[in-house]
């Protein structure tokens, strides 16, 4: 199922003569219950491939690239040119694109650890042992986070679009 299939439709008049064009109404939004978004048991994590799209995971995990829209919905991808991991050769495009010195210090960082978790937190440049993280380094670690996706399990997938199509015909 292509995601605008079940969308109703609307007759719209593009130019204001009175010419109406038979549409889908593409400004609904439908958003995953946070009720099926927190059973954690139906979710896997999955880690994008350089240069898998949400289409090919679609297809490699549910054997249809239709389906990608559940991938997105289920990780709250609204933009997927700006959401979605580049491949490497994007990510590189677009660090020369955005800055004239990649490698020049964007802030520093150090270590803290509370337990078992250790985190790393922004501080000033004269904090004993701050470690400077380039421009290259904070791009690529928020391009990485991007990476990590979750994955519905194939054996819901039928029960996710028989909801989507029950809410969007609402």
């Amino acid at each position: 199922m292509s995601y605008f299939d079940p969308f109703p439709t609307i007759a719209y008049d593009p130019t204001g003569d009175k010419n109406y064009k038979t549409i889908k109404d593409i400004l609904l939004r439908v958003k995953m219950k946070d009720a099926i978004k927190s059973r954690y048991a139906i979710f896997e994590k999955y880690d994008i491939k350089d240069g898998e799209t949400p289409e090919k995971v679609a297809y490699e995990n549910y054997g249809d690239p239709n389906l990608y829209w559940i991938i997105l919905m289920t990780n709250e991808i609204l933009n997927p040119f700006y959401d979605w991991p580049l491949s490497i050769r994007d990510f590189e495009r677009y660090i020369a694109d955005k800055y004239d010195s990649p490698y020049d210090t964007h802030h520093y960082e150090i270590a803290q650890s509370s337990g078992i978790t250790t985190k790393m937190v922004t501080v000033p440049s004269t904090t004993p042992l701050a470690e400077a993280i380039s421009y290259y380094d904070y791009e690529s670690n928020l391009h990485n986070a991007k990476k990590q996706i979750k994955l519905l399990k194939a054996e819901y997938v039928l029960q996710i679009v028989n909801e989507f199509k029950k809410d969007i015909q609402r």
